[in-house]
């Protein structure tokens, strides 16, 4: 049975036979005794001109297809459709959620919205999901993410261990007639390693708070240690230069010029004091390296 071309006009919906033998969807734009110029829906496609026998109807007519989805509108709620937004009910939205959008053109909770998204319930297809955000959390800038584990491991323990430390004083009674604990052998290698004479009071504690940081160096403290002695070494022989520069530049000009001379020699003591005070301060970050490592050797077993 040939198909029934009378229906079809200029803007009327066909599927039209293209070169490669396939036929794909299209409109036409113009006919012409029996010629028909199409456009294909597709991109990809040129626009053609083909004769009837290479032009059908569309399957399903345009006012089937609108009276179909019409009824699906009526049908039961197993199919999805987009809610307008204007339909949508924002209800009570807490500030935390989508909070971010000040920043940005806040499409995110819209898009949400327009997919059927009710504020206040959880993600999902059942909302199921969680309805909170995930907390941001901001962590220290030059550290890897092992350190800054490590940060906040502490953190919480240190948080843990205020919270705790003051109850168990107060049961120990604290005061001045209260029975000093028993000492053992840890608590001597403690007093030795700080600095602290054994009937010291825990007030005396805090003038060498500097020094006890020192001692209980952490990796981020050694390699902060390193880096300070390499500086100072570069500076030195940075230094040790310039001496030799100023030493070259004095023996050339001794005896001709006695005010260029005398300037190479002001020049000179400068930097030899530099270079004492570099040398002083290079001793006392080697020093505090070793302390370092010492109680690196006897705290780790």
């Amino acid at each position: 049975q040939d198909p029934d071309l009378s229906s079809l006009q200029v803007g009327s919906a066909c599927l039209a036979k293209h070169q490669d033998g396939l036929w794909h969807p299209a409109r036409i734009t113009d006919v012409d005794s029996g010629y028909y110029t199409v456009k294909f829906d597709s991109l990809l496609l040129k626009e053609a001109v083909v004769e009837g026998d290479g032009v059908l109807p569309p399957l399903r007519t345009e006012a089937t297809e609108s009276s179909d989805s019409e009824s699906s509108d009526t049908d039961g709620a197993s199919y999805a459709r987009v809610v307008e937004p204007s339909a949508v009910d924002t209800g009570t939205c807490s500030s935390a959620f989508a909070g971010w959008e000040a920043h940005t053109r806040a499409i995110g909770s819209r898009l949400l919205a327009k997919m059927g998204y009710e504020f206040g319930k959880g993600l999902g297809r059942n909302l199921e999901g969680r309805v909170e955000p995930v907390q941001a959390v901001v962590l220290p800038r030059g550290k890897s993410l092992d350190q800054c584990a490590e940060i906040l491991q502490k953190r919480a323990q240190g948080d843990g261990a205020g919270a705790s430390r003051a109850p168990r004083s107060r049961g120990r009674g604290g005061g001045p007639g209260g029975a000093p604990p028993p000492r053992s052998l840890f608590d001597f290698l403690n007093e030795k390693l700080q600095g602290q004479a054994p009937g010291a009071p825990e007030a005396e504690v805090a003038p060498s708070r500097r020094g006890k940081d020192m001692y209980h160096a952490s990796k981020s403290a050694k390699q902060a240690l390193s880096l300070r002695l390499l500086q100072t070494e570069e500076k030195i022989e940075r230094t040790q230069r310039d001496i030799r520069a100023i030493q070259e530049a004095l023996a050339r000009n001794t005896g001709r010029y006695s005010v260029a001379a005398a300037q190479l020699e002001e020049k000179l003591a400068g930097a030899q004091r530099r270079l004492g005070q570099l040398r002083a301060q290079e001793a006392g970050l080697q020093r505090a390296q070793s302390k370092a490592d010492t109680h690196k050797k006897m705290t780790e077993f």
